[in-house]
Parts: structure tokens; C-alpha cells; sequence
């Protein structure tokens, strides 16, 4: 019986009817016996690629990505290698979801972000080589999602060593996400991160350039409500800043430090500051909502 091409064809009938079922351990079971009597058989290829599947499914990372590289590396001009390119990238994009979830409670720079890259550098492959594949889109989304998670992994490094008075060493983290993620959202807060770690360094040359910078790549983005909402917090910095410390002093001179750049985007616009201020409640109400729970955490 064993001897007959039809078991092959069984052999995978019965792992794709367990996956379906969601015992991906005996699926995985029916792959491997399916390839090791058939390697040669008409299923023993896309049986690589299922097992790849049914162990990412299983929880079984290692083995998932061993699988996918093996059918990548043995069948590069394979129908479905996009797929599995694809598949290569979901698996690492899952196991990153574990490093980029949770931030708390644990030093950040011990993190190791491979993850997150290993995931990019799958799904950029992917587009490169087949870039009219039907998991292309997805993957450029996954991607653009991956830089921004990434910037922001750098920048939260950098916050936590301005906390610590490390400014050499935030610097340092911010101009990297500076120079690796430079369209990531996140960029914003690092050029604040960089002019305040350079004016605590006594460093008034880089402050300034950062800061020019800074108001080149966002001042056009400021509305006036954004402006009146900004200078009301920068207020608020004035009137707290000598009772906070920490992350939470931190956020109000980042608060300050926008209202800046605010002011001067505002009064470009409106040379004789007829309407600094306006008044804003309902804006202005949440942010003190924030300002509260912040405190809160503090205490």
C-alpha cells in the first residue's frame, strides 16, 4: 500500500482535512510521512510549504520558519514561492506582535527587535521579486506598519535614557531613527528627543540644526487649532515643571517644546499674533483629563 502514489495523494488529503479541523500537530504528521516516502510525488512540494503553515499555526516558530526556508531554498522558481515569502514574513510578523505589545515593566534597550526586521526584509523581498503578486499589498501595508513600529521602538529607547540623563546615548537613538525610518511618524518625537539630549549636552550647534529641522518637516502641518491647543499646554509645562520629574516631565517639555514651533508656524502666518489664543474647551478639557491620569500613574 505505502508503495502506491495514491497513499501520497491520501497522505495529503488526510493532513489538509486535520488542518481544517485545527489539529495542526497531526497535519504536520501526514506532511512529513507524505514527503519522506514521496519526495518526488506530485504533493511532496506543496507539503513542504503546508507543513510550514500548520507549524506557525501550531505555535511552533522554529520549525515553521526552518520549513519555509527550506522550500524557499529548494524551489526558488516555485508557483507559490511568493506565498511563501508571504508566509515568512506573517510568521515573524506574529512572533514581533510579543516584542511590540508591551513595553512596561522591563528595560527597553534589552529588547531585541530582529523580529520586526527579519519580518520587513521577508515582506520587501517579496515585493521586489513579485511585485504583481496577490500578497503584495498586504505586504507593503505590513511593511509600513513594521517601519513605524520600529521608529518607534528607537524612539522609546531614547526616551528612556533622557529619563535616566543618558543624552548621549538618546542622541545617538534618535538620529539613528533619524536616519533608518525617516517617513515613520514617530520622527517627530525624535528631533525633540535630539534638541533637548543637545542642549543638555551643551551642544548648541546640533540643538539648532535639530530644531531647524524639525520646523521644516512639521511646522507646514500645524493648524491654528492645533497652535491655540499647543501654547495652552506650553502654559501648563510653565505651571507644572518644577513639580514633576521623569517620563512625565518629559511629555510636558514636549508639550513646550511644540507649542514653539507652533508659535513660530502661526506667527508666519499671522505676523501681527492678532489670534494667539483662542479659546478651545472642549480640546483644551481633554488634555487636562490627560494631564490628571498621567499624575495619577505618577502618584
Amino acid at each position: 500500500l505505502e508503495l502506491n502514489p495514491k497513499y501520497g495523494y491520501a497522505l495529503f488529503g488526510m493532513g489538509t482535512v486535520a488542518a481544517k479541523r485545527g489539529d495542526y500537530a497531526k497535519a504536520v504528521k501526514y506532511y512529513e510521512k507524505l514527503e519522506s516516502r514521496y519526495p518526488f510525488g506530485p504533493f511532496a512540494q506543496q507539503a513542504q510549504i503546508e507543513t510550514a503553515y500548520a507549524n506557525y499555526k501550531d505555535g511552533e516558530t522554529a520549525a515553521a520558519l526552518a520549513a519555509v526556508d527550506r522550500f524557499i531554498q529548494l524551489h526558488p522558481n516555485h508557483p507559490s514561492v511568493d506565498y511563501a515569502y508571504y508566509l515568512k514574513g506573517i510568521i515573524w510578523f506574529s512572533e514581533d506582535q510579543g516584542f511590540l505589545a508591551k513595553f512596561a515593566d522591563q528595560d527597553p534597550s534589552a529588547r531585541d527587535p530582529k523580529a520586526a526586521r527579519d519580518s520587513f526584509e521577508a515582506f520587501k523581498e517579496l515585493v521586489k521579486r513579485f511585485p504583481d503578486s496577490k500578497y503584495a499589498k498586504d505586504s507593503v501595508e505590513r511593511m509600513n506598519w513594521l517601519v513605524n513600529a520600529l521608529a518607534s521602538h528607537e524612539v522609546h529607547v531614547a526616551r528612556y535614557y533622557v529619563a535616566r540623563g543618558a543624552y548621549v546615548a538618546a542622541a545617538n537613538r534618535a538620529q539613528y531613527a533619524m536616519q533608518n525610518y525617516p517617513q515613520a511618524m514617530a520622527i517627530e518625537e525624535a528631533l525633540f528627543i535630539m534638541v533637548k539630549s543637545y542642549d543638555q549636552l551643551g551642544m548648541t550647534d546640533l540643538r539648532d540644526d535639530a530644531e531647524r529641522r524639525a520646523a521644516e518637516a512639521f511646522l507646514d502641518a500645524v493648524q491654528p487649532a492645533e497652535v491655540d491647543l499647543a501654547l495652552a499646554v506650553a502654559r501648563e509645562v510653565d505651571r507644572q515643571a518644577g513639580e514633576v520629574d521623569g517620563q512625565w516631565k518629559l511629555a510636558l517639555e514636549r508639550a513646550h517644546y511644540e507649542a514653539r514651533l507652533a508659535e513660530r508656524r502661526y506667527k508666519a502666518v499671522d505676523p501681527d499674533n492678532r489670534v494667539v489664543i483662542r479659546s478651545l474647551e472642549r480640546d483644551w478639557n481633554e488634555k487636562l483629563g490627560e494631564v490628571e491620569r498621567l499624575e495619577k500613574e505618577r502618584d
